[in-house]
C-alpha cells in the first residue's frame, strides 16, 4: 500500500547517507568524520576505527587516534594509508596522528567533482524510490482521479527532496572551495 510518510522516511535515509558521504571528505581542516568509518582489520574481521579507538581533534590540522588495544596501532595506520585520503598517518607506537595538509586548488576541484557525483547518485536513488512508490500506487488500482492526486503528491515530495539535495550540494561546494 502506498504511504507518503514511508516515502519521506526512506528519502530522508538516502539524504542522510549523502550527508555522511559529504562529511567524510577532507576539506582542509581536521574532523573525526574524515576517518571514523574507515574499516580496520582486527579481531578476525573488520571494524570501523570509531569502534576500536578514541578519536580526537587536536587542532584545526591534526587528528589523534588512540586505539584501546595497543596491538591495533599498526592496523589503524595501515587502514588509513589504504583509504587513500592523501594523508600519511604518523605512528608513534601508541597513537596515530594525522596532519591534514592544506588543500591545493587542484584537490579542491577534485573534491567538487566527488561532491557532485555523490549528489547525482543520491538523485538517482530518489528517482528509483519514486518509481517503486509509483508502482505501489498502480498496484492499488485507485480511481483515475485518486491515482493522479497521489502521483502529484509524490512528485511534489520528490521536488522538495531534490531542492534539499541541491541546497546541501551548494553548501558543500562552497565549503570545499572556500580558502
Amino acid at each position: 500500500m502506498f504511504d507518503l510518510k514511508e516515502f519521506e522516511t526512506e528519502a530522508q535515509k538516502i539524504i542522510s547517507f549523502m550527508q555522511t558521504e559529504f562529511a567524510s571528505l577532507q576539506v582542509g581542516r581536521a574532523s573525526v568524520t574524515l576517518v571514523e568509518n574507515i574499516k580496520v582489520n582486527c579481531y578476525g574481521g573488520e571494524q570501523p576505527i570509531k569502534a576500536v579507538a578514541n578519536l580526537n581533534v587536536m587542532d584545526a590540522k591534526t587528528i589523534s587516534i588512540q586505539p584501546w588495544d595497543k596491538s591495533l596501532v599498526d592496523a589503524v595506520a595501515r587502514a588509513i594509508q589504504e583509504a587513500n585520503l592523501g594523508i600519511n598517518p604518523i605512528n608513534d607506537g601508541v597513537n596515530v596522528r594525522l596532519n591534514i595538509p592544506p588543500l591545493t586548488e587542484e584537490r579542491r576541484q577534485e573534491l567538487v567533482k566527488i561532491v557532485r557525483k555523490y549528489a547525482e547518485e543520491t538523485r538517482i536513488k530518489v528517482r528509483s524510490l519514486r518509481q517503486a512508490h509509483l508502482h505501489k500506487i498502480e498496484e492499488e488500482k485507485p480511481s483515475e482521479d485518486e491515482q493522479h492526486r497521489l502521483e502529484k503528491q509524490l512528485q511534489e515530495k520528490v521536488e522538495k527532496i531534490n531542492e534539499q539535495i541541491e541546497e546541501l550540494l551548494k553548501r558543500k561546494e562552497e565549503e570545499v572551495l572556500k580558502i
